[in-house]
């Protein structure tokens, strides 16, 4: 799906941030069965950054431990092996993003709104696939990486990117289409060309790419379908509390292909709600602050 003109957008930027080592290793050995709690901690150990922020949002309310952990491996036990790979990619892509201090009131709530999606799809892949153990691995990586687009093209030409902002209460749709017309390309093929740079599992670029058209995909379709919605909420919950955009519509077809139950959108709601509350804690220690 991506075109020369993402790929275009990519190659223009000088200093595209690119993930630490212990994001590249931490992807490549999770998802094997040999994998222990001891190989997890020796790789995260290995960045001092991130072991203090692992360790600091295991032991705050985020997960109420409250200070009785003090080791990586005691880390991994507790939270376990997907729970601590979730922490080291997002501390590791917030970080890799934070030196660039423009447009900061863009960056607060991107991450927000990446945050509330990534647990919408830990939480939607549990609930339509509780046995599938491959979505439940990639499902918080995909919601988090789903927008990282957006970041990038704001990087590029934060003008342009402020334009499409501006129509955001309009819908996805229309955000599609003026940043094709602004920059030859949208926000789901520019991340899909960057997280297939990074090296990520193919299907987790191609529920990128998807995100906003699930439907015109036969690959990966879970995934992606699990993406779309908890993209689709977390902007409801964002319009429920403020003025902000508008929640895009659920293709309805999802539901009868994925399995999710219409009569449950409350519920789901609801869960990610509470994850919400959390994220400001979250984002903070991510980000290094107090």
């Amino acid at each position: 799906m991506a075109t020369a003109s993402a790929a275009a957008l990519i190659e223009n930027i000088r200093d595209l941030p690119t993930p630490p080592m212990v994001f590249t290793q931490i992807m490549k050995v999770v998802d094997d069965p040999n994998t222990s709690a001891y190989d997890i901690a020796g790789i995260v150990s290995e960045d001092p950054g991130i072991s203090a922020k692992v360790l600091r949002i295991t032991n705050s309310a985020f997960y109420g431990l409250s200070g009785t952990v003090t080791s990586i491996k005691q880390a991994v036990v507790i939270v376990g092996l997907n729970g601590i790979k979730d922490l080291v990619v997002s501390t590791s892509v917030i970080d890799m993003f934070k030196g660039d201090t423009t447009g900061q009131q863009f960056q607060e709530l991107f991450w927000r709104h990446s945050l509330v999606s990534a647990f919408g799809c830990r939480m939607l892949a549990r609930e339509i696939a509780p046995t599938d153990i491959s979505l439940g691995e990639l499902a918080f990586t995909s919601g988090l990486l789903h927008d990282i687009g957006k970041m990038v093209m704001y990087i590029e030409s934060p003008e342009k990117s402020q334009k499409v902002l501006e129509i955001a209460d309009q819908g996805p749709a229309a955000e599609v289409q003026l940043e094709r017309e602004l920059f030859g390309c949208d926000h789901a093929e520019v991340g899909q060309k960057i997280t297939e740079r990074w090296k990520l599992p193919r299907v987790l670029s191609i529920a990128i790419a998807y995100h906003h058209s699930p439907l015109t995909c036969s690959e990966g379709v879970r995934l992606v379908d699990v993406v779309h919605v908890a993209d689709a909420l977390a902007y409801h919950l964002f319009a429920d509390e403020s003025d902000g955009p508008i929640a895009p519509t659920i293709e309805p077809a999802i539901f009868e292909r994925s399995g999710f139950k219409l009569e449950k959108i409350t519920e789901y709601l609801e869960a990610m709600r509470a994850e919400y509350l959390k994220s400001e804690t979250f984002l903070k220690m991510a980000r290094g602050g107090p």
